[in-house]
């Protein structure tokens, strides 16, 4: 294949997020799913788990009060970090004034993905065990934070647009940054 014909690298890389995030998203309601059938036919010992202190479910609030701010940092400290790295090196071969050439694009497609994955994984997770804690405990808040945390995971979905408007301000933000710098 001629490479004036190669399939555009942002739009290859958001389709390969959107099935990760989306087989996330799945996997959780999945999961769910299949909790709250075994719950409402009995699950665990019904009786012991309404009497006790849900404590599994307790742990998935603090979980969530500690993940989900990270999963909003995160990506963030990983996409600071990899413009720290680009801006510091000479543009590249191809760079016009006041471009980056399309090292850096490439660079910043890779970093999209990263900070979408770990982002989405990161509410994914604690998803899947806000969803464990109700399948144990049988609270209803618990299914609803697990509820929450899906939608959230499924906001970590990507669209072209959307990468193609983050990679374009990494790359004016790498231009300011080399400007002040040289």
């Amino acid at each position: 294949m001629p490479l004036s014909e190669a399939p555009d690298p942002v739009a290859v890389a958001t389709r390969r997020l959107q099935l990760i995030v989306g087989a996330m998203v799945v996997g959780q309601v999945v999961f769910l799913a299949v909790a709250a059938i075994l719950r409402g036919r009995g699950g665990p010992d019904v009786k012991a788990a309404s009497d006790a202190l849900p404590v599994v479910t307790v742990v998935a609030f603090v979980a969530t009060g500690t993940v989900f701010p990270l999963s909003l940092i995160v990506p963030g400290v990983i996409a600071d970090a990899a413009r720290r790295r680009i801006a510091a090196r000479p543009p590249g071969p191809t760079a016009g004034p006041g471009a980056q050439g399309e090292d850096a694009t490439a660079d910043l497609v890779g970093v999209y993905q990263a900070r979408t994955i770990a982002g989405a994984a990161m509410t994914d997770g604690i998803a899947l065990f806000a969803t464990a804690a109700y399948f144990l405990e049988g609270k209803s808040y618990g299914l609803a934070l697990a509820v929450v945390l899906a939608a959230a995971t499924a906001l970590w979905f990507p669209r072209r647009g959307d990468a193609v408007r983050w990679i374009e301000d990494q790359l004016e933000r790498i231009n300011d940054r080399r400007r002040m710098a040289g």
